[in-house]
């Protein structure tokens, strides 16, 4: 008898070390299950944690003088441009007003004008947003999903987000206008980018483009005409293709930045 009252008191030593979460005994294997994937952290991944950072800097900055010309044109609030050490094509303007650029993406563009016209697109997401929502801010509105930032993804739009698309493009193209570059350069980088992603066609067909592309010439050109190039748009180019080949730069760690260097102690 005395066995079993000891065996029985095991046994809820046990249950009840478990259940404080100290694990089973050694030699015993906890079963657990696996986590779902949330999809929802994954999507809300810093692009420059994940990709990390262009190194060249004077490219960086000269993407941030573009930006921050057409955001004032724009009214729209950009804190900083983040542009990203990867291949892959994408736009994103987050809440904070932060925007992450890929140099791939930004490799499309063959003119100044066209290089504006990338940068400008997530802005008129922005501002078009804006429109729907009187009296508020445009950098306060809440933006619709730019394609330029779901390139990756396969799935077919609706057709609201196709004429958020169009709409966000006649913005983006009224920013460029007031911020001095040629609007139909957007119109001509985009060809460029449904030419090498044909399912992004459906998303900017011919047609579509093309009626921009007249109701912006109808508008009558400023005095001073637009800026379709400059002189440092192709050293830029060509330092971004250089700086694609270099390593990214990946930001520390919040542990590793924590972390006191050696030598540099207060005594």
């Amino acid at each position: 008898m005395s066995r079993w009252i000891a065996l029985a008191i095991l046994a809820c030593l046990f249950g009840a070390g478990v259940m404080r979460g100290q694990g089973p005994p050694p030699g015993m294997q906890q079963v657990q299950a696996h986590p779902r994937a949330d999809t929802t952290a994954q999507s809300a991944e810093d692009p420059e944690d994940r990709d990390g950072g262009l190194a060249d800097k004077r490219v960086v900055a000269y993407a941030q003088r573009l930006t921050t010309a057409l955001a004032r044109a724009a009214g729209v609030d950009v804190t900083k441009v983040h542009v990203t050490r990867t291949s892959k094509w994408y736009a994103i303007l987050e809440p904070d007003g932060q925007l992450f650029v890929s140099s791939g993406l930004l490799r499309q563009a063959g003119t100044e004008a066209e290089l504006a016209g990338l940068l400008a697109h997530p802005l008129g997401h922005r501002k078009a947003s804006a429109a729907t929502a009187p009296g508020q801010p445009a950098d306060a509105a809440k933006s619709p999903v730019c394609v330029l930032a779901v390139l990756t993804s396969r799935a077919p739009l609706t057709d609201p987000q196709r004429q958020a698309e169009i709409a966000a493009t006649r913005s983006a193209m009224e920013i460029m206008r007031n911020a001095g570059f040629s609007p139909s350069a957007l119109v001509d980088v985009l060809r460029t980018l449904t030419n090498e992603r044909p399912e992004l066609a459906a998303v900017f067909p011919p047609s579509d483009l093309q009626r921009l592309q007249m109701a912006m010439a109808s508008e009558p050109i400023p005095a001073g005409g637009y800026v379709l190039d400059s002189t440092e748009f192709p050293a830029m180019h060509e330092r971004l293709v250089a700086a694609m080949a270099r390593p990214a730069i990946k930001k520390a760690s919040p542990e590793l930045l924590a972390k006191p260097t050696p030598g540099l102690i207060p005594q």
